[in-house]
């Protein structure tokens, strides 16, 4: 499957949080590959983004922003995962891409995901509850 386009109001919030982490204006939390983003103004675009996701009948149970350095392993804990492209462009196994302005819904049953690229990226990522039905963002 390929990755689908942001909703218009959907990219507003995107271009947001790209803008924030351009400009500096976060925070950084090592994880395993790069570092996820905080910070107060930044977490009110990530709340914002919550909203929107959750205002599509979607039942949001986790949401934040990363940076990979390199190929990282993304789990899906619930098999209900929406990636979210922010910065660069990422490889998803097994031969699918994310391009800025796009997102790819995934119902792996398997717990990781790699995400590759041969630049750094910026990733939204949303979990959503377990059973739940995936409504178009």
């Amino acid at each position: 499957m390929s990755s689908t386009l942001l909703s218009p109001a959907l990219q507003i919030i995107v271009d947001k949080l790209r803008d924030l982490i351009n400009t500096g204006n976060v925070s950084k939390a090592t994880v395993e590959g790069g570092w996820r983003y905080y910070g107060e103004t930044f977490q009110k675009e990530i709340n914002q983004l919550r909203e929107a996701i959750t205002k599509s009948g979607n039942n949001v149970v986790e949401c934040h922003a990363a940076h990979f350095t390199r190929g990282a392993n993304i789990w899906n804990p619930t098999n209900r995962l929406i990636l979210i492209q922010i910065h660069g462009s990422s490889k998803i196994e097994p031969d699918e891409s994310l391009r800025p302005g796009s997102y790819k819904y995934l119902e792996e049953e398997r717990q990781a995901l790699i995400c590759e690229s041969e630049e750094e990226v910026d990733v939204g990522i949303v979990a959503l509850a377990k059973g739940t039905t995936f409504h178009k963002i």
